[in-house]
């Protein structure tokens, strides 16, 4: 599938959602569209609320096909160095997934270098506005994916409806065998996971014991890099 073609399907998205709010209110609709994109401008700076209503539609118009190609250029890094996904059927956990740009790219490597049969997403999106974007859009992605591929590529969403991090290493904590080949670390560290280390790193570790012992983990960060600190 051609880069085009994912920005078409993003752009026809979009603007699908457009029509429908806009026909509803349109003034509600601009001042609310308007608001969840100004926020997206703080991710540089401070934690944006993902949780805005419309926050989806705007992350997926600004970063969604950027978030993707970030993906896509690691995970070609690391499999040069060490091969990725090379079980018959692959399992890929996808932390903070939001609007689904990982999981649409992990896909989209996948069946584009033809490894194994099948490959498991599991999606992890607390956000709904961010959530029910991907809920749309990656099912539609992997039709038309699937439709010029011979693997198959089954969507788990998981909904946590708690801190993220903490719901994703309870599972971690509770599992009796490691489950994953993968796990891609969309979650974005803001602030209070920067001053509360230890625990974030606890939490960080305790999902680490999902991961096979031939699995990669890797975290994908804001273009900002976070100050060190000597406290």
């Amino acid at each position: 599938m051609q880069w085009n073609e994912i920005e078409q399907l993003i752009v026809d998205f979009v603007n699908l959602r457009c029509e429908e709010e806009w026909a509803i209110n349109p003034r509600v609709f601009a001042a609310d569209f308007a608001k969840a994109y100004r926020q997206l401008q703080r991710t540089h700076f401070e934690d944006p609320d993902y949780n805005l209503r419309l926050a989806g539609e705007a992350y997926c118009l600004k970063y969604h096909l950027q978030r993707m190609d970030n993906v896509n250029t690691a995970l070609n890094f690391i499999h040069d160095v060490y091969p990725l996904l090379q079980e018959a059927q692959p399992s890929v956990l996808d932390v903070g997934g939001g609007t689904g740009s990982s999981t649409m790219a992990v896909s989209g490597w996948f069946t584009g270098n033809n490894v194994g049969n099948s490959l498991n997403i599991q999606y992890c999106e607390p956000a709904l506005p961010m959530n029910s974007v991907a809920k749309v859009l990656v099912p539609r992605f992997l039709q038309t994916l699937q439709g010029n591929s011979s693997a198959a590529v089954p969507f788990v969403s998981c909904d946590i409806n708690q801190e993220l991090l903490f719901g994703c290493a309870a599972t971690g904590r509770q599992a009796e065998k490691a489950i994953h080949d993968l796990v891609v670390f969309s979650f974005t560290f803001w602030k209070q996971e920067q001053r509360e280390f230890a625990r974030t790193a606890q939490l960080v570790l305790d999902i680490g014991r999902l991961l096979k012992s031939s699995a990669v983990m890797f975290f994908l960060t804001p273009d900002k890099p976070v100050e060190k600190s000597n406290s």
